[in-house]
Parts: C-alpha cells; structure tokens; sequence
C-alpha cells in the first residue's frame, strides 16, 4: 500500500484466465453482522484477454481511500452481499479488529485464514513484500503471509516488483479455497483450483481424524477430480443437520494428487471446520495444511 498515492499490488499465484474479475475494497468487515462496512471504495479489476500468467504482477489504486491512520484491503469475487474471499491485509497493527468500527478497522471474516490468505501488519503509511521473488505458488502462498517477509516506511513510497519468477511444479499447483455455510444448509463443495488442465488429477480421501462424527454429522464418498478441460473441480461433503448444540466440530480430508513421473507435489490436508446452528454462529472453512 502507499499512504499517498493510494496505490497497491497484487501478484497472480496461478494463471488468471481473459475476463476473470476479481473486486477489491478498503471496507471493513464488520462482526457479527458479516458484512461490509459502508461508504470505503471499492474497484472491480478485469483480466485482460489474454489472461495473467502466475507471477504477473498487476499495480492498482483506490484514490483517496487508503489511510495513514490503519486500513485494510480484501480481495474477493462474487457481489458484494455474498463474498468469495481469496486475502486479506489489515495494517492497523498485528492482529484484526473485533469489527469495523470506523474506517480504519476490519474484523477477520471466517473465510480467511491467517498464515495462508490473511495477514496483518504493524501501522505504517507504506508497506510492501520484501520476501523471496523466486520459488513455487505454496512458498509464495506461504511467504506472502508471513509478517517477517514484509516491510515499511512512514517517510517514503514504495517500488512494487515487477513479478515472480515460478519453478518446481508450477504446472501442477492446487490452490485452496474457503468456503462458508451453515450447518442447515446440508452442502459444502470442496473447490479445488489447478494451475494445469494436463488431465493430471487429485484424489481427496477422508481421513479417521477430526472430531466430527462420521456418519453421524458429515458423510463423504473419496473421489478423484480430473482436470483435463477445467481448472475447477469441486466435491461434496454433505452436513447432516441435527438438533444438538455440539459447538466447533471438524473433519479432515487428504488431497493426493497423481502428477506425471517426475513432478514432485506435496500432498496436501484439508480441514473443514463445522460450527452447528444450534450454537452463536455459522461457519465453515477449508484450510489446506502442507
């Protein structure tokens, strides 16, 4: 971000097909209402037709938007009044708000993880990624939303890179979604996003572990998602909805993909957490875990 110029940059870890559009905004996310906080600005970035390869690196701005006094910024698709989160930045200090009390806070919203799509930084007027420009799309996940990776200054702006230089298994990177029901809603579908359409697959396979009940409160038949023509694939786990307050529940699943000979990738764990509807709040997010 820059504190005077309003500016900020955001790098593609996967290739960003033509007409792909991803809005961004400085409102806060306000808690528990789940929603934004209104009157901060907001601007709707559309791929050009040609698309983005992963390591682009793409510099916007919100003119007159961004604090010196803390702020934050999201990235998410979908309207407004029903977000799909892909990150957060919050700069008002290390760790999120309660809520978005003024235009300088923002509560954490569920589907964001710290570490992985959410990350929140000491108050300067500008701040940028000092980390590592070389490497896979999981270090650049990694490194990206570790605060030790980043840097400011109050007194001067900031020279964005030009890109990221991708090695090691680009082709066949796996990124996460969150995803966020309740628990009456029966469905959640497992997203899964590839980088490569090389008919490579992935296999997710439920795991003995977590503390949700297993027919009882979710059920899941392991499956392989192929990507020949379509970089999304999606799998069902089905919330069996019951009438017993049993708070934050979880069930575990392991992604297994099946690369060509020779491409290493790491298998992945997925974690879905299950808040029930008899309790305060309604959540459901997956979390990959290397």
């Amino acid at each position: 971000t820059d504190g005077n110029q309003d500016r900020f940059a955001f790098a593609a870890l996967v290739d960003i097909p033509g007409g792909e559009q991803i809005t961004f905004t400085d409102a806060g996310w306000m808690y528990p209402e789940r929603q934004f906080r209104e009157g901060e600005g907001i601007i709707i970035w559309t791929a050009p037709s040609s698309g983005l390869d992963a390591g682009d690196v793409v510099e916007l701005s919100l003119p007159g938007q961004l604090s010196t006094n803390g702020d934050q910024l999201f990235a998410f698709q979908g309207p407004n009044s029903d977000p799909r989160f892909i990150a957060g930045l919050n700069n008002r200090g290390l760790g999120w708000q309660i809520t978005a009390s003024d235009e300088f806070s923002s509560a954490l919203p569920l589907q964001l993880e710290i570490g992985l799509s959410a990350i929140s930084l000491q108050l300067q007027d500008n701040i940028e990624y000092e980390g590592s420009l070389s490497g896979d799309a999981w270090d650049f996940l990694v490194a990206l939303h570790d605060p030790a990776e980043w840097g400011g200054s109050n007194s001067y702006t900031q020279n964005f890179p030009n890109g990221l230089t991708f090695y090691n298994g680009t082709d066949y990177v796996l990124t996460r979604r969150v995803v966020e029901a309740e628990e009456a809603s029966g469905n959640i579908e497992v997203e899964v996003w590839s980088n490569e359409t090389g008919g490579h697959s992935v296999e997710i396979e439920r795991m003995n572990t977590g503390t949700a009940a297993y027919p009882q409160d979710y059920s899941f038949s392991d499956v392989r998602l192929y990507f020949n023509n379509n970089r999304y694939q999606t799998a069902t786990v089905t919330i069996n909805d019951d009438p017993n307050c049993e708070g934050l529940e979880t069930a575990q699943f392991e992604l297994d993909p099946f690369c060509p000979a020779g491409t290493e990738f790491p298998i992945l764990q997925t974690t879905v957490k299950i808040l029930d509807d008899e309790g305060s709040e309604f959540s459901r997010s997956l979390i990959f875990e290397g």
